[in-house]
């Protein structure tokens, strides 16, 4: 039915595209035979379809370049066996060995990791550049806290800002989102590659905007609030703003608001805001934009989706706000402008590990190193080699970005800390496999105490490393 209607509208996709092309080289042999060789990079992403357009097209020489160690697009087709039998096929093969980037400490990590995955076996990298500390696996109660500490030592260090990454499978994670929090507090600025900020979300700048407008109005702020109430449109917020800002800001003065709209329950709970501070006020405020905000426009997607943003607030906000002198001083700290268009100069990146792929940073920090983290194998992954490499190579290429530093992080709990309802993460496979082997040869374990318990420390450290034994 798809390809009924993509042809019945004249339209094409991006494979039709590639179909569309490998026609014209064969309708046109004299297309080829312009060129005296192809040379074709990175070839681990290639799925068949494209690797079978790139022999078509190399009519003379060719020359393909790849690591099948990096195939992480296994999604849409590619994977390391369809590199490696190309490489069975080739007239002349050249092993790059040699790695100008990493340190010869990070070098041994890779290569360390190379031993649990048999079909790579042979593909060890020669390091060349200076020696560094080695990696460093840090097992903590707080992630976010401890990535912050990471990168303020780069900082102390003179790394710059620019030459920090912050790594993980996805950037959706409350770890990588508290981080976020934490970056903006210390005013640390950063940029987002491979998903959305969280805080830039609609739901959120305009819970911002009603706090802001309640305890230091500003005119975008009061537009921002006042559009969210029932029959307030654009043109009616701008005018309610403008007798506000004239006022001096007192919010007070739209009690004498006669219309059909300052009727409503929601602009009368609107104007009561006004009557609480602090942390009371934190909340009123998030049950308000609960009721006339996120039920009227999030339900329809489904019956829990307003409940999950109204946490997703409160995670990341309550006690973010509460941290500092004035709710106003932290409100401003988060309240989203546009970025300078020179987006990443200046900045720490944090980027999902796709992303990241032919980058590479001094000092690169990974978090979730943990199973359901990286790797990340369902039962039924489990049973599928080609999964497991995929996965493998995930840690592979986030671990090589890294030119001198590389710190991993996994969080002792699952779930926010809450020891109550928690469960312990286990270790990621990679990890622990290269600890049991090994020890710290070719990383330093840290653990950071969880509490001031000592014993539930230790029995919680002893349980995650005989996790499989």
């Amino acid at each position: 039915m798809y390809q009924k209607e993509k042809k019945n509208q004249n339209l094409v996709d991006f494979n039709d595209i590639l179909d569309c092309f490998k026609e014209q080289i064969k309708l046109d042999p004299i297309f080829t035979s312009k060129f005296s060789w192809i040379f074709v990079d990175e070839c681990q992403d290639n799925n068949t379809h494209q690797i079978a357009i790139a022999n078509q097209l190399v009519s003379k020489n060719g020359v393909f370049v790849g690591d099948n160690k990096q195939a992480i697009y296994r999604f849409r087709g590619a994977a390391p066996q369809l590199f490696k039998e190309m490489t069975q096929t080739s007239e002349r093969i050249y092993p790059l060995s040699y790695n100008y980037r990493s340190t010869p400490q990070i070098i041994s990590f890779a290569n360390e990791l190379l031993k649990q995955v048999p079909s790579f076996k042979g593909q060890e990298l020669i390091p060349t550049a200076a020696n560094g500390p080695k990696p460093s696996f840090i097992l903590c109660e707080n992630a976010a806290n401890q990535i912050l500490r990471g990168i303020m030592l780069d900082i102390k260090n003179g790394t710059p800002l620019e030459e920090i990454a912050v790594l993980g499978r996805s950037i959706k994670p409350v770890s990588v989102q508290t981080l976020q929090i934490l970056l903006r507090k210390e005013g640390i600025p950063y940029t987002l590659r491979g998903g959305d900020d969280k805080l830039k979300a609609t739901y959120i700048q305009n819970y911002l905007s009603i706090l802001k407008s309640v305890v230091q109005p500003s005119k975008i702020s009061l537009v921002n609030a006042l559009s969210i109430l029932p029959a307030v449109g654009p043109k009616t917020a701008m005018k309610l703003a403008d007798k506000v800002i004239q006022s001096g800001g007192n919010l007070s003065i739209l009690r004498k608001e006669n219309a059909r709209y300052a009727q409503t329950n929601a602009f009368r709970d609107y104007l009561d805001l006004e009557d609480y501070k602090g942390k009371d006020l934190l909340l009123k405020s998030l049950d308000f934009i609960y009721s006339y905000h996120l039920v009227p426009r999030y339900s329809r997607k489904s019956h829990s989706e307003p409940s999950n943003k109204k946490k997703i607030i409160f995670d990341l906000l309550y006690n973010y706000l509460l941290g500092f002198k004035t709710i106003s001083e932290g409100i401003d700290s988060l309240y989203v402008n546009e970025d300078d268009p020179e987006a990443d100069k200046g900045k720490i990146v944090i980027s999902t590990i796709h992303q990241s792929k032919g980058l590479e940073w001094d000092s690169v920090h990974i978090v979730n190193m943990q199973e359901y983290g990286i790797p990340y194998l369902s039962p039924e992954d489990e049973k599928d080699a080609g999964r497991f490499e995929e996965e493998f190579c995930l840690a592979y290429v986030a671990a090589t970005r890294a030119r001198k530093k590389l710190n991993m992080y996994m969080q002792f709990m699952n779930s926010n800390n809450s020891y109550s309802s928690a469960k312990p993460n286990k270790m990621s496979r990679f990890i622990k496999e290269m600890y049991k082997n090994s020890k710290e040869r070719f990383f330093n374990f840290i653990v950071l105490d969880v509490n001031d318990d000592k014993s539930y420390k230790e029995n919680l450290y002893l349980k995650l490393n005989q996790i499989g034994s």
